[in-house]
């Protein structure tokens, strides 16, 4: 069975567009150039010094900061994104706002996630799933499933994954329609590790069907990426290669 990227990617100590980009290409055979690189890196400037306090009259701002932080998690900017959070935990418990709360500690275990601090990330996604669930905060509770999803197919715990990512598809079918399109795609990633190549590619077609309809473009470039690791753990390279 072939490795996932992130199982590729295991002895990097962060996660950043270059490393996945080179690792990638290499494990495909592939090479990248650095001007090619150099010209998808998204480039932005430092990061703002956070208010000293947020409150429920300027919660806007609180969200702003929140996406930002996701936004750096996704560059590989871990520092500035864990930074901007910061103020954010202790100004937004959950006697004062739960939902803003949950949202906080989605995006931080995201973070630890991507740092492959997984005790951090059980720790979240215990706490979370609960308030998330007890709270019927669906669209939250899928999110921390994702996660969840992910921690499971990094520690090649495959057959758990399967379940959890089927778990989420029913979820999302019943309480977030707008999930459905991301649930058939950790289906996909998680039945090719499972060696089940060929339900993967079904569900990763499906998952680009509803985000081209959507004109979702994460969501397209998300999910080619899925049929193209169905394709690859398929032993079918060339499709592989054509789906990426």
């Amino acid at each position: 069975m072939q490795q996932s990227l992130r199982q590729l990617l295991r002895f990097q100590k962060i996660y950043t567009w270059e490393n996945t980009a080179v690792t990638f290409a290499r494990a495909l055979g592939l090479s990248i150039s650095k001007q090619a690189l150099d010209a998808t890196q998204v480039r932005l400037p430092p990061i703002a010094e956070p208010p000293k306090a947020f409150t429920r009259l300027n919660a806007a701002s609180a969200e702003k900061t929140i996406e930002l932080s996701n936004l750096f998690c996704k560059l590989g900017r871990y520092e500035e994104a864990l930074s901007a959070l910061s103020p954010l935990k202790s100004d937004f418990s959950e006697r004062s706002d739960a939902r803003m709360s949950i949202d906080i500690a989605i995006v931080e275990c995201e973070i630890y996630l991507r740092l492959n601090n997984y005790n951090k990330v059980r720790n979240i996604i215990s706490i979370v799933s609960k308030k998330a669930s007890d709270r019927e905060e669906w669209s939250s509770y899928f999110r921390i499933l994702s996660i969840e999803n992910t921690m499971l197919r990094d520690q090649e715990k495959y057959a758990e994954a399967v379940q959890l990512a089927d778990r989420m598809f029913r979820l999302a079918e019943l309480h977030c329609p707008d999930y459905v399109a991301n649930a058939h795609r950790k289906l996909a990633r998680s039945l090719a590790l499972a060696g089940r190549s060929a339900d993967a590619v079904e569900h990763a077609k499906k998952a680009l069907t509803l985000s081209e309809q959507a004109k979702e473009l994460e969501g397209q470039a998300n999910a080619s990426l899925a049929l193209g690791e169905a394709y690859r753990h398929g032993l079918r390279q060339v499709e592989a290669v054509s789906a990426y």
